[in-house]
């Protein structure tokens, strides 16, 4: 049966769906068609450890400083200075690019000087410098990675290489939305049972269960108040899964007014 995985994977490419799924789907199928899917009950955990990154912070808040010197006049600035100093030279408009990377590769040093001043300042000024920003940005990661995700999946804006193909009208558009909903729930589904059961299909094994009775090494929280993240994401995932399905069995649009 795992020859079917990759036609499975065609198909659903085919159809439009979100790459994300395409590959979070054929991986779960991949499972059970080499009879492996008792690994899968790891797979809330795994989900939960691979957002909560304290590198991933790097990417948001380098979009909100691109979004905030842009609104703020700096990026302007930094090319109005640019073309003052080399707009004259042969192939102005590349060294305008160059210079203006410089420049704000200079701003970055600067904040990660002041970053790192500030860190030697709080371990000699203070006797005990907070130990729990580091893990509370992590968590918090988790939260705003699969709200995103949501959101992503909600306005149908996830990477997809045939876009396209979720506007197609008939009997043809309903069956490809069939077919994603198929490949979005073989994604789902594990996600959502491993985190209410365990292997053996106990509450108490299960990732929530598990969570309930941990708390955070650096905070006076439970687990639970991050991991929780997880299930609510995928569950909203689903019930969006359902309706848009239901819309399009009955002739109708999601984004209708």
């Amino acid at each position: 049966m795992i020859w079917f995985v990759p036609l499975a994977a065609i198909a659903l490419l085919a159809s439009g769906l979100a790459l994300a799924y395409v590959i979070g789907g054929t991986t779960m199928m991949a499972f059970l068609a080499t009879d492996n899917a008792r690994h899968l009950a790891i797979l809330p955990r795994k989900v939960f450890s691979q957002i909560s990154v304290f590198a991933l912070m790097a990417m948001p808040l380098f979009i909100l400083a691109g979004e905030l010197m842009n609104r703020g006049g700096v990026t302007r600035a930094l090319i109005d200075v640019s073309m003052a100093l080399v707009e004259r030279l042969r192939g102005g408009l590349g060294h305008v690019n160059i210079m203006t990377s410089v420049c704000g590769a200079i701003l970055t040093g600067l904040v990660l000087i002041a970053a790192a001043g500030w860190q030697v300042a709080a371990r000699c000024l203070l006797d005990q410098p907070p130990v729990w920003t580091e893990q509370l940005a992590r968590f918090s990661m988790v939260w705003v990675g699969v709200l995103g995700n949501f959101c992503a999946f909600r306005a149908m804006a996830d990477p997809s290489p045939f876009p396209a193909m979720r506007d197609t009208p008939g009997r043809t558009g309903i069956v490809l939305a069939i077919l994603r909903a198929k490949g979005a729930f073989a994604f789902i589904g594990p996600i959502l049972w491993y985190s209410a059961f365990g292997p053996n299909g106990q509450l108490a094994s299960g990732y929530a269960g598990r969570l309930m009775g941990r708390q955070a090494e650096t905070m006076a929280l439970p687990m639970a108040v991050f991991g929780i993240a997880i299930p609510i994401a995928f569950g909203l995932n689903l019930i969006h899964l359902l309706a848009d399905l239901a819309l399009r069995l009955t002739g109708q649009s999601r984004f209708a007014t």
